[in-house]
């Protein structure tokens, strides 16, 4: 598997291309912005896409995917039902930090529940539901990576004062569900840098004990 992280927009979100290398099938991460910059890393790679997934709905994650499925039509988007309100723009994002006249609703795929797979030629992708950031929160495991939007970061977890956010939710979500995961696992987060499990099992100030 080959992962592409693409910065994109004025709050510096991580946008991920996922490619299986025997294929060339590939998923988008959370598109937040910038679609033609993530369109051009997409062709430069010979990627397939067959996916745009949403660990969460927030517009910083998602306010691209309509105009990349008009780049590549067909492509489908993946998310967890819970976060349908995110899209419409709860958090009051949208107006501060993006171009609104050139957003595109994006046609919704199929819904994300806990357990789910998602293949990408040999390439699998688990899907784990972790509530508190927001309802629909879901990170995505492969192997020995785990891509974990906004609920675990480097140093830190999701903000939860959204709508829909819980602290007592989203700390059973990282500890039921990603401290769980073997200490080696790589995770790349929403924003910042990407860590391990055991980093953040052992110097994480918000989970630590």
């Amino acid at each position: 598997m080959e992962i592409k992280p693409i910065v994109v927009g004025q709050l510096g979100a991580n946008c991920y291309l996922v490619i299986d290398q025997s294929t060339r099938e590939a998923a988008v991460i959370d598109p937040g912005d910038e679609p033609d910059v993530i369109a051009r890393v997409i062709e430069d790679n010979d990627a397939l896409l067959k996916h745009i997934l949403l660990t969460h709905g927030h517009s910083d994650h998602s306010f691209a995917a309509g105009e990349l499925q008009q780049k590549f039509p067909g492509v489908k988007l993946l998310m967890h039902e819970l976060d349908l309100p995110q899209l419409h723009d709860e958090t009051g994002l949208v107006e501060l930090f993006y171009d609104v006249s050139r957003y595109i609703e994006p046609t919704l795929g199929e819904f994300l529940n806990h357990g789910d797979v998602i293949a990408l030629g040999e390439t699998e992708l688990r899907v784990i539901h972790t509530p508190g950031h927001t309802p629909g929160g879901v990170c995505f495991v492969s192997g020995k990576t785990c891509f974990t939007g906004d609920t675990l970061f480097e140093g830190s977890i999701g903000r939860t004062d959204f709508m829909g956010g819980s602290a007592e939710t989203l700390l059973e979500s990282i500890h039921d569900r990603l401290l769980t995961l073997p200490d080696d696992t790589v995770i790349y987060p929403g924003h910042g840098p990407s860590s391990t499990i055991g980093a953040e099992r052992r110097m994480n100030p918000w989970i630590r004990g």
